[in-house]
């Protein structure tokens, strides 16, 4: 995923699936129409949370990154004046830390790990690229 299609990416299914796939390394069940519906992770199979509607479920997102993710930061934002929206910044171990902005913490935190997961699979590649 570009750093454009993520930050764009709406909350609903599709964004959890990613999260699914992409942050925890999971593999996701899709329904003939391509949307996700569970997944498997270490041999088991799960319902597929709500990573961008729900907090505690985005929470986990940080949580299950506690290996890559160093500093996790929420906050609300006032910058424009006329709407309030959350900013979460994920400081990545090999990397500078990953923002992204949404409507609601859970986006914001899914945006972010998105980015970050992103971003940390091209300094891994890079690194193999040199070996």
């Amino acid at each position: 995923m570009t750093r454009d299609e993520v930050l764009s990416m709406p909350a609903g299914r599709e964004m959890d699936g990613r999260i699914a796939e992409m942050v925890l390394g999971a593999r996701v069940n899709r329904n003939e129409a391509g949307e996700p519906l569970d997944f498997w992770l270490r041999g088991f199979l799960r319902d597929l949370p709500h990573y961008s509607t729900e907090i505690a479920a985005a929470w986990h997102v940080v949580e299950a990154s506690a290996g890559m993710v160093r500093v996790c930061r929420l906050w609300e934002e006032d910058a424009d004046p006329r709407r309030f929206y959350w900013l979460s910044e994920l400081r990545i171990a090999q990397s500078s830390s990953r923002t992204a902005t949404a409507e609601t913490p859970a986006l914001a935190i899914c945006r972010a790990a998105l980015k970050a997961t992103a971003e940390a699979a091209a300094y891994r590649e890079a690194l193999l690229a040199i070996a």
